[in-house]
């Protein structure tokens, strides 16, 4: 026996000649020691009649382990529903739960109706805590019988009702309308708002109710259907009730007056996101612009990139935030997930942004293509699985069911990995040519593109804007970009790499951000170019004018190629005795300042860089 004892205690197995013979566990049933009891309880190589007998134990420690194990007899189960003790009937409560889903309807077996028998029992119970760990674990099991769900959801607390209103497959639109319309428990309509896929007959008499928080919870459910006179409703008491306004500012399609009337009364930081919108018609986008102008104009002094700065300090939180957490391994799945369904969006893609190591424009960009196969293999570059991108298709880029990529038999990626990067890639290259061409194509103005650049200056790829653009903030200076004084008013001149001519402010003008504004260009009664310098001695001469840098005939008259680039004044180092003579205002040039070479300075760079 002391050999049977050690191997008990030790967990061993008692197979061949070891095998306990029925005289012997029936003798370790009877065993005074409690722990020996315990331990033949959660063993599963134990006779039936064993465990059964182990049921009816007077130390709940050892009925305990007969409710957790899966072997011990239904009859078993059955018996143990009515406990006295609480947590032997929380342990089978969960064994119970966990057996059903493996149960299929046409399982009409005499085990398979005890089992159900035990939950008949076990979902009446007197503890809520015992109800709750059923209805945790059965809250989106399609196979429970209806009547189990229908008590549950109707249950007096909401920690049982809760999970179930929420999420259970098996309420219909005529449950949850009846359960809204009777005498609903605290929080259960706040559970249904959140409800996947909520159609609108269901949204309507939840607004009826006109309880803030269940409609907080329904706007910002992405998924939920609202009618568009019901969302004018909401719309119409919005103003006075800010936990609404982001929210409704970022709900899914919204028409051209809904969101003229939220630009109208919503903050600056929110009407920059609906701005920064991707899924938003043209027209619907430049109501939203017009409002920024406004704004921007009753500012004075703002500038596009002040107009941005909220919605960049958010993204950096944001970043920041998904940033820390995926350090301490807290930015799961389970955390991505929640964030979906309380709608908050902007952190979810700034954690795509940290997790697959691109950047926060790139995935909006992703997003708001409403490509299912890119939203695919962007999750899957995160490290993620398929069943979140699901989601992100879902509850992220909106893409209508018949289209979203959905995953093979086993859950694994449809995508090959190859086809994978070639979507990153594409969108990658999408980027760089952007950035590259220096002009939007959608026909958006400064504003959308200063947004545009700080997101990329904060990846700091090779496609970063000077550091001057921002004011020497968040991106990466490249060395081959001028930085002029005239950038930025606030920056030391001292560190400039370029003077200012004087003919540039000394006619008192506002010097131009863009191309030079020659003054006397104009004095010729000539509207100034919009590109290059408009120098009307260079037409005088009886030449087309050239549509890149300015044509200067004298520097073709002295034999030389012209540059291809900015204008090459090589009359100002190396012209012959004989050359024209030089404008005045090449005379007064500044002093040239060392250029690394212990010489005089190329005054040809020195062009380049003021054209450019």
């Amino acid at each position: 026996m002391s050999r049977i004892l050690d191997r008990l205690m030790e967990g061993l197995p008692f197979v061949g000649k070891h095998a306990l013979s029925y005289e012997e566990e029936k003798e370790l049933a009877r065993h005074d020691d409690i722990t020996v009891r315990r331990k033949l309880a959660a063993r599963k190589d134990v006779r039936p009649e064993i465990l059964y007998f182990l049921a009816e134990d007077a130390v709940p420690e050892v009925r305990k382990e007969i409710a957790a194990n899966n072997k011990a007899p239904r009859h078993a189960d059955l018996l143990l529903a009515k406990d006295k003790d609480d947590d032997v009937r929380c342990h089978l409560s969960r064994k119970i739960a966990l057996l059903i889903p493996d149960i299929t309807p046409d399982d009409s077996d005499r085990l398979s109706r005890l089992t159900f028998d035990t939950l008949e029992i076990l979902v009446q119970d007197q503890l809520p805590r015992v109800r709750a760990i059923l209805a945790e674990t059965l809250k989106d099991v399609a196979n429970v019988p209806a009547h189990v769900i229908q008590q549950l959801a109707r249950d007096t607390e909401i920690e049982v009702a809760g999970p179930v209103l929420r999420y259970s497959p098996l309420l219909t639109d005529a449950d949850l309308l009846e359960i809204i319309s009777g005498d609903p428990i605290q929080g259960a309509l706040v559970a249904i708002a959140k409800r996947a896929g909520i159609r609108e007959g269901v949204s309507d008499v939840l607004v009826e109710k006109n309880e803030k928080e269940v409609i907080t919870a329904l706007l910002g459910n992405k998924s939920a259907q609202i009618r568009e006179e019901t969302l004018d409703q909401i719309i119409d008491q919005a103003p006075g009730v800010e936990i609404w306004h982001e929210p409704l500012a970022m709900r899914p399609q919204l028409s051209l007056k809904a969101a003229a009337n939220i630009a109208g009364f919503v903050a600056d930081s929110i009407l920059e996101k609906m701005q920064g919108r991707s899924d938003i018609d043209p027209e619907t986008f430049h109501v939203v612009k017009e409002e920024v102008h406004r704004r921007i104009g009753d500012q004075g002094d703002a500038t596009p990139e002040e107009s941005v700065g909220k919605t960049k300090k958010d993204d950096k939180e944001n970043l920041d935030k998904a940033q820390k957490m995926h350090e301490e391994g807290a930015l799961s799945e389970a955390a991505l997930t929640v964030s979906l369904e309380d709608g908050k969006q902007d952190f979810a893609a700034a954690s795509l942004s940290v997790l697959a190591s691109v950047p926060l424009a790139m995935v909006r960009r992703i997003i708001g293509s409403k490509n299912g196969k890119a939203v695919t293999a962007l999750t899957r570059k995160a490290g993620l699985t398929m069943g979140m991108a699901v989601k992100f298709q879902q509850l992220m880029a909106h893409i209508s069911p018949a289209e979203i990529i959905q995953p093979k038999g086993n859950g694994e990626f449809p995508l090959s990995e190859e086809e994978g990067n070639w979507q990153i890639d594409f969108f990658k290259r999408q980027a760089e040519n952007d950035s590259s061409s220096g002009e939007e194509d959608d026909g958006q103005e400064e504003e959308e593109a200063v947004l545009d650049r700080v997101a990329r200056n904060e990846a700091g790829g090779e496609n970063s804007d000077p550091d001057w653009v921002g004011n020497g903030g968040g991106g990466r200076h490249e060395p081959d970009k001028v930085d002029p004084d005239w950038a930025d008013k606030s920056k030391a001149r001292a560190k400039a790499k370029l003077a200012d001519p004087d003919w540039a402010g000394d006619e008192g003008r506002e010097k131009d951000s863009g191309p030079v504004d020659l003054d006397w260009a104009e004095n010729e009664g000539r509207k100034k170019d919009r590109g290059p310098v408009d120098l009307d001695w260079a037409e005088n001469e009886g030449r087309e004018k050239d549509r890149g840098p300015v044509d200067l005939d004298w520097a073709e008259n002295e034999s030389r190629e012209k540059d291809s680039g900015p204008v090459d004044l090589d009359w100002a180092e190396n012209a012959p005795a004989d050359a024209p003579e030089e404008p005045d205002w090449a005379k007064e040039e500044p002093e040239d300042e060392e250029d690394g070479s212990g010489g005089k300075g190329n005054n040809s760079d020195r062009d380049d860089e003021i054209l450019a």
